[in-house]
């Protein structure tokens, strides 16, 4: 739906409302005929679609019954989600990362056609969401495939051997086989941190103290 932009601040209100439970956008009742509702009003949950005015909207009506476990549950799956993407960034690198998040679109498009999902705010099912989704297969596939031969002549031209993988950065079993990054700053012992701590406030300990005292300990 379309909200124009003076009734952006309004909109922020109702659904702060809704938050806290408060239903805001409520059916307008027929008063000539008594279980029906007017043409411009919001259809209520649970209603007789036969009895809906034609040409209405058919805008659901609010229902803020336990709004807030919807939205804490969105919060969750959505910091779960952007958690993945850094894994997935992480271990499988940014190729595979591209690859999931072409998809994501045709996927989401199909499942939001889905009723039993979505329920009464499903969308329309188009084929064109399947086209779309196979044209996107094809294509990354086709690439994959024309990287694999590429490497593979390049390798045969130089003479050596090159390992092929579908996935790159991902082993034949989902394995890591990236090498394990070396740390950039090695870690002081505890005799360089000692040191350093006496000649800041300046105590100068010769060392056959130092050695008396690791003795003693």
């Amino acid at each position: 739906a379309t909200i124009k932009f003076n009734q952006v601040l309004p909109s922020l209100k109702n659904g702060t409302l809704c938050l806290a439970g408060h239903n805001n956008i409520l059916p307008d009742w027929n008063p000539l005929n008594n279980g029906t509702i007017l043409l411009d009003s919001c259809v209520p949950t649970n209603y007789n679609s036969s009895l809906i005015p034609k040409g209405s909207e058919e805008i659901p009506c609010d229902n803020c019954h336990n709004a807030y476990i919807i939205i804490l549950c969105y919060m969750t799956i959505n910091v779960v989600y952007n958690i993945f993407i850094l894994l997935v960034i992480k271990h499988a690198g940014a190729t595979v990362f591209s690859i999931a998040n072409t998809l994501r679109l045709p996927l989401t498009n199909i499942v939001f056609s889905l009723k039993f999902i979505m329920g009464i705010n499903v969308s329309p099912f188009s084929g064109l969401s399947i086209a779309g989704l196979i044209i996107i297969l094809l294509g990354l596939s086709g690439y994959r495939v024309a990287s694999m031969v590429k490497a593979k002549k390049a390798a045969a031209a130089g003479g050596g051997e090159v390992t092929i993988r579908v996935i790159p950065g991902m082993g034949p079993a989902g394995m890591e086989v990236m090498p394990n990054p070396t740390p950039l700053i090695k870690p002081k012992s505890p005799d360089h941190l000692r040191n350093q701590f006496f000649s800041k406030i300046g105590i100068q300990v010769p060392d056959n103290r130092f050695k008396n005292t690791n003795n003693n300990v």
